[in-house]
């Protein structure tokens, strides 16, 4: 009867209403669950990277590091989304198909050849969210590398002095902000597509009630069932086939993606530990051999003593491996042969997280992100003011700082807004803040002038005085108060002289 088409097409259409508020549900559903993967997959390849041992990850490009985390990790998860979502089409086609199997397979005949059309129904109908969302993303996500930046700027300084959980904390909190926009702008995404979906079908459904209407009940009866099963049919296999193209594509491009997490997770990275280690007498290497590339060492036999408050200085040639030596002695590099004793305890992975914060490393280039003195000094450690102005006031720079904001003064992008001495000063100071027993010169003062570089060398003897100070350096006038100077020449020491005017 009439009314009973009528309500039957009333009934179709909140079906289909009550079908695609469940779509939107199960969307955002999936949208969290993808988001979340992303997260897990984020943190967890930052902290891999900052478990990486040292002599792994300078041979790394830090882009792809980086790129890894934010790019590779979003297209992995991509895969993922896609991978659920292709399956889950393939069933809906599949179940679809059997059932237009059984009805007409001449209808069925008539929908497959409809099936390569691509009919797209996404609309941009939330502009101005849309828009919030952008900008609010762009500020997450500034955040987000800059994190990133300073991290793998700064990895030897992190390696020695930094929080490990400290930077996991931030890099989580900031994370997490990016992740929720993301999600925001995500989940809106298909809503577009599925209200017009739902109109479009109301209307045809509409339409047909109409024209049926215009009929007896004979014609009804033979024209409903065909105008109903081809309309049905073709509405809902035609977008999912489609998306199952789609998918497919996607799981097949973000292979690599897949590949490259993977290769990183299952990367080696570091296990130590912090256990207490005491140096009071002396730092001791023993028969240490060093090599970079199989078959290629870079240092051989070497076996020196640096005593307790001794400052003591390694030059030679570039290549001829006192920086690798360094790294050795601070615990940033394994020896592939030998040891090294505090005090007669060896160093090893029980206690060389300890030792390494008992460091206090000033490079040759600075790294400064854009923030206060206060962040680039503390830089994901324990705050303390009283030891960070103490700490800029050893480096001579406190009063230079109080003519302007004091620990507030904005530093600029690499630190652009300070001078090279100034910088320099900031990583003395850092260097300081956790009044390490040992502080560790790596060409620290080869960009500066020689004014300069003698101002800040005679600082640096100054906070030296009751510790112990390893320098490495080209130019002579920095030694000029060490109590030893090792010569290194092609892996081994060639001599020990007491006075630059041996050298």
């Amino acid at each position: 009867t009439k009314n009973f088409i009528f309500y039957f097409g009333i009934t179709i259409i909140i079906i289909f209403l009550i079908k695609n508020i469940l779509n939107i549900f199960f969307n955002y559903i999936l949208v969290s669950f993808s988001q979340n993967s992303y997260y897990q997959f984020t943190c967890k390849l930052m902290e891999n990277y900052l478990k990486y041992p040292y002599q792994n990850f300078v041979k790394k490009n830090s882009n792809n590091l980086m790129k890894n985390i934010t790019s590779e990790a979003n297209m992995l998860v991509n895969l993922i989304q896609s991978l659920l979502m292709l399956i889950s089409e393939i069933c809906i086609v599949f179940f679809i198909y059997l059932v237009m199997l059984y009805v007409d397979f001449k209808i069925t005949l008539f929908v497959t050849l409809f099936m390569g059309v691509n009919i797209l129904l996404i609309k941009y109908l939330i502009l101005n969210k849309t828009k919030k969302w952008g900008e609010e993303r762009s500020k997450a996500i500034e955040k987000y590398y800059q994190i990133i930046g300073s991290t793998f700027g700064n990895y030897k300084f992190i390696k020695l002095q930094a929080d490990n959980e400290k930077i996991m904390n931030n890099f989580k909190i900031s994370c997490n902000k990016y992740i929720k926009v993301d999600k925001k702008y995500m989940s809106s995404q298909p809503v577009p597509r599925l209200i017009l979906e739902f109109l479009g079908f109301s209307i045809v459904v509409i339409l047909i009630i109409f024209s049926v209407m215009m009929y007896d009940e004979n014609g009804l009866a033979k024209i409903m069932p065909v105008i109903s099963i081809f309309f049905i049919g073709l509405y809902r296999i035609l977008p999912s086939v489609n998306r199952i193209i789609m998918y497919y594509q996607t799981v097949l491009f973000y292979r690599k993606s897949l590949d490259t997490i993977v290769d990183e997770l299952e990367s080696e990275i570091e296990n130590i530990e912090k256990n207490p280690i005491e140096f009071s007498k002396k730092i001791e290497l023993k028969d240490i051999c060093f090599e970079f590339e199989k078959g290629k060492e870079v240092l051989k036999n070497i076996s020196l003593n640096i005593f307790k408050g001794e400052k003591v200085a390694f030059v030679g040639e570039s290549g001829s491996g006192k920086t690798t030596l360094v790294d050795l002695i601070t615990g940033l590099y394994k020896p592939k042969n030998g040891s090294i004793y505090l005090d007669n305890i060896k160093l090893e992975d029980k206690n060389i997280g300890y030792w390494r914060q008992s460091i206090g490393y000033i490079p040759q280039e600075v790294y400064l992100f854009d923030g206060t003195i206060a962040d680039n000094v503390v830089f994901n450690r324990e705050y303390n003011e009283e030891r960070l102005i103490e700490s800029l006031k050893k480096a001579r720079i406190w009063e230079f700082l109080k003519k302007k904001e004091g620990i507030k003064t904005i530093v600029g992008d690499r630190g652009i807004m300070l001078s090279g001495g100034q910088k320099q000063r900031i990583a003395i100071a850092r260097a300081l803040y956790d009044n390490p027993e040992v502080l560790v010169l790596d060409e620290a003062t080869s960009a500066l002038d020689s004014e300069t570089e003698e101002e800040i060398m005679k600082e640096i003897y100054d906070v030296s005085k009751d510790r112990t100070l390893i320098i490495v350096a080209h130019r002579l006038t920095t030694l000029k108060d060490c109590d030893r100077i090792f010569v290194i020449n092609n892996g081994g020491i060639e001599r020990i002289v007491k006075s630059v005017k041996e050298l």
